[in-house]
């Protein structure tokens, strides 16, 4: 077999029953022809191969056949989410295996809105990019013409002795996967299994108790709100991590007392770390891009993920170089909102934000400087608005140099914090000083912080850095030595500072709105 048009294998697959009871016939028309060279589409890991003749016949197809591909599709069966992959099989060994995998959901929810009766192929609506992957894959395993990843889409070899015949699922043979683990080659690690105990709960026969769900996962616990579910052997306490179906934007770190007690659910793992001081640092970890990569690289199934116990405590962590108390201030940070920007900014002050990439730890910091930013960013909007509705009253009221003393206060306020961020200082609860044209030391005005923005991200701040001295010279003639012309502070002048205002913002995130 030397042709391969996937698109065409897809619809065969459809002519195959498959499931968990019937198994798979496709494998079985592949074991009757005994080709030198196949294709198989089938589930992640062949799991409809079930029982003792569904894995006797996974056996024999690999005794048979060495992988020499092996590539993700997605879920491109109309009105079903199973994900399905492509193996190519070959009976000679190869020293090489070509791998890749598709990051986007292809018809599972919408199918049926177009129309579509489950047996259907859509070929004719599948995305373009679906469409080039699957073009660039034929080319590369029929003509050799090596391919190049696309937004959705990513490529890579790896030695043929890297297969794992219990893994047989792309994720697990990705690049990103591959990279992450030659970082952690360079870093002191440890399986998770050395610092905390994983926990599979059973659940408990006809017994009824209180079980946390995810829409406990909020902060602090409110055990009153938890529902009843079928009760487990395992009761939850502080410092566990909780993990429903091994999905990580579906984890939980309990740091609040428990008045009651609250069990954990049959699909779920728990993490109970050796030293409850460890808990934020391991629940940051599993959380980070590291984490989330080693997790998906060893988790089956679309409807309902699952990862084996030993994959759990195998995962390698590594060893947290920095005060196990910043990271549990990290984790209170981000799920404890604060309402001071002061605490988002002595965050800053201690983890660093070094754009260079040495190792797993500096991408950790980094994920935890750009989604402690995210919350802080959010604190400060709030304060906006209640600065903004208070700008827009003086304005409606034509108390034009209120308006440009409020102007020049939110201006003043986003950028003390966009510098304190920027030299890892607290500049709300310490002075900055700098020096005057004489080489004095003075206090930092309006005017230093604007300049000190405009030096650090020049070139792209120099027109806004104008707007922002614009703001700056109009606040001026409000102070009473200034303010000899008061014609010049009126409604034209207001809107245009705030629009200049509004410019400057943007360059935070921020909109006046």
């Amino acid at each position: 077999m030397s042709s391969l048009n996937i698109l065409e294998l897809i619809k065969k697959r459809t002519r195959y029953p498959m499931g968990n009871r019937i198994g798979d016939a496709w494998v079985d028309e592949i074991l009757q022809h005994d080709d030198e060279m196949t294709y198989l589409i089938t589930t992640e890991n062949l799991s409809t191969l079930m029982g003792i003749q569904g894995r006797n016949k996974r056996r024999i197809l690999f005794e048979t056949y060495h992988i020499s591909g092996i590539f993700g599709l997605s879920n491109p069966m109309a009105g079903t989410a199973v994900n399905l992959m492509l193996l190519i099989l070959q009976k000679d060994k190869t020293n090489y295996v070509l791998s890749g995998t598709y990051n986007n959901g292809l018809y599972y929810g919408r199918s049926y809105r177009l129309g579509l009766r489950e047996d259907s192929i859509p070929i004719d609506i599948y995305p373009a990019d679906f469409r080039d992957y699957c073009a660039k894959i034929e080319q590369w395993v029929i003509e050799g013409i090596i391919p190049a990843d696309g937004n959705c889409y990513k490529f890579n070899t790896f030695s043929s002795e890297d297969i794992n015949l219990d893994k047989v699922f792309p994720q697990h043979y990705s690049k990103a996967v591959y990279d992450i683990y030659h970082f952690l080659k360079q870093e002191r690690t440890v399986p998770l299994s050395t610092i905390a105990s994983v926990i599979r709960p059973r659940p408990v026969h006809g017994e009824r108790a209180k079980v946390i769900g995810v829409r406990d996962f909020k902060y602090p616990i409110s055990c009153e709100e938890i529902g009843e579910g079928w009760k487990t052997d395992t009761l939850i306490c502080k410092g566990d991590i909780i993990c429903k179906n091994s999905m990580t934007d579906k984890l939980y770190l309990l740091l609040d007392e428990l008045s009651e007690e609250i069990y954990a659910g049959a699909n779920d793992i728990v993490i109970r770390p050796n030293n409850i001081e460890e808990a934020a640092y391991i629940y940051s970890y599993i959380k980070s891009e590291t984490g989330r990569t080693v997790i998906s690289a060893n988790t089956t199934g679309t409807v309902l993920p699952r990862m084996a116990k030993r994959d759990w405590e195998n995962i390698p962590v590594i060893l947290p170089k920095k005060s196990l108390i910043e990271y549990e201030k990290y984790f209170r940070l981000q799920h404890y909102q604060q309402k001071s920007v002061s605490e988002y900014n002595d965050f800053f002050g201690f983890f660093s934000q070094d754009p260079d990439v040495h190792s797993v730890e500096d991408i950790l910091n980094m994920e935890m400087v750009k989604n402690v930013r995210l919350y802080k960013g959010e604190i400060i909007r709030g304060f906006l608005e209640e600065d903004l509705k208070e700008l827009n009253a003086c304005f409606r009221a034509k108390a034009y140099k209120a308006t440009l003393i409020l102007c020049g206060s939110i201006l003043e306020a986003v950028l003390i914090d966009w510098v304190s961020e920027k030299h890892r200082k607290n500049y709300f609860n310490e002075d900055l000083y700098v020096q005057d044209r004489n080489g004095r030391s003075k206090r930092a005005d309006l005017i230093d912080y604007i300049n000190i923005i405009k030096e650090i991200q020049k070139p792209a701040w120099m027109e806004e850095a104008d707007k922002a001295h614009f703001i700056r010279q109009k606040r001026n003639l409000v102070h009473a030595k200034l303010c000899l012309k008061s014609e010049e502070i009126n409604e034209m002048v207001c809107r245009e500072v705030i629009d200049y205002l509004n410019d400057v913002l943007k360059t935070r995130g921020f909109i006046l709105s």
